[in-house]
């Protein structure tokens, strides 16, 4: 569990800091550009079959700082340089995203774990692993999450 925590504390930290300073950030307009939308697709290449970033355990690689200067940048791009209104990131599924993103962070390194077993392509892989991880965040967001915040706020709230 330790190991872990360390290991995914970079990048909360990270999270941490973008959101302290967002409000205190004055990003020029011209600077700003829906196409750095597209950044997201550089997720896809830290999946551990399809990443350029090679270590003996492809689960350590998230203690890479390569990989964690890739994913600050994705994200201070999305935060900082991609306008308000992007079609993309504001939609109904970003949105459905965004609810079971809790989840999702939870449960997609066990699931990870059993699709990389399957003797399937890569590609193939990869698609199981992301509707899997969306099939069961979207469970547990429904099942568990959302009753026990409404239960909690029934008992916080007067």
């Amino acid at each position: 569990m330790t190991c872990i925590f360390f290991r995914s504390l970079p990048y909360f930290l990270v999270g941490v800091l973008f959101g302290l300073h967002y409000d205190k950030a004055h990003i020029p307009d011209y600077l700003k550009s829906h196409g750095f939308v597209l950044m997201l697709g550089g997720i896809v290449l830290l999946y551990p079959d399809l990443s350029p970033v090679r270590f003996n355990s492809v689960y350590r690689m998230w203690l890479s700082y390569e990989v964690l200067l890739m994913m600050s940048a994705i994200f201070f791009a999305l935060v900082y340089l991609v306008p308000d209104k992007n079609v993309i990131l504001e939609n109904k599924l970003g949105d459905f995203l965004g609810k079971i993103s809790f989840s999702l962070y939870l449960l997609h390194m066990p699931i990870l774990t059993q699709v990389v077993k399957l003797e399937i392509s890569i590609l193939m892989q990869l698609w199981v692993f992301i509707g899997l991880s969306v099939l069961a965040a979207t469970l547990s967001y429904q099942l568990l999450e959302r009753p026990v915040a409404k239960l909690i706020r029934c008992r916080v709230q007067p």
